[in-house]
């Protein structure tokens, strides 16, 4: 193992391969929330590429969760949290991107090397989990607010 460029952990001796730029290449996930009368749906995308490309699409994403992601009593609260949610992941994709762009090979490197360090991944646990208390919280107003109602 060399060190090489700050990298600790870093074999210079070891190819990368396009499968490898294909995996551990940086990615941007954009979540697209359109909301109907009773009903909701999100679509999420994954797209590769410069920062000042990839902020058109999001712009664009963004204007249509604005356009269509109100339609729903849900929607009102989670529309907001997935635009939000999307510009701090674009945000967290230009510092990325820039330490791939001025390294591609010991970004990938480091990346591989974390991939295969690391114990299984709770993301999607988490995503869930925060998913799911933005419907419960969303359910308990809602209750407050026809009940309000009701009893005036």
């Amino acid at each position: 193992m060399t060190n090489k460029g700050g990298h600790s952990g870093v074999d210079a001796n070891i190819d990368i391969t396009k499968q490898d730029i294909e995996q551990f290449a940086p990615r941007l996930r954009v979540i697209s929330h359109i909301g109907f009368v009773l009903w909701w749906y999100q679509s999420i995308m994954e797209y590769r590429g410069s920062p000042e490309n990839l902020k058109s699409i999001l712009a664009s994403t963004t204007l249509k969760n604005m356009i269509f992601g109100w339609w729903s009593p849900m929607s009102l609260f989670i529309n907001p949290v997935v635009t939000m949610l999307n510009w701090i992941r674009f945000f967290r994709y230009r510092v990325i991107y820039k330490d791939f762009e001025s390294s591609p090979r010991e970004f990938i490197m480091s990346e591989k090397k974390r991939f295969i360090d690391a114990p299984a991944k709770t993301d999607k646990n988490l995503k869930r989990a925060l998913l799911s208390l933005v419907i419960v919280v969303t359910c308990l107003i809602l209750i407050v607010f026809v009940s309000n109602i009701m009893n005036n």
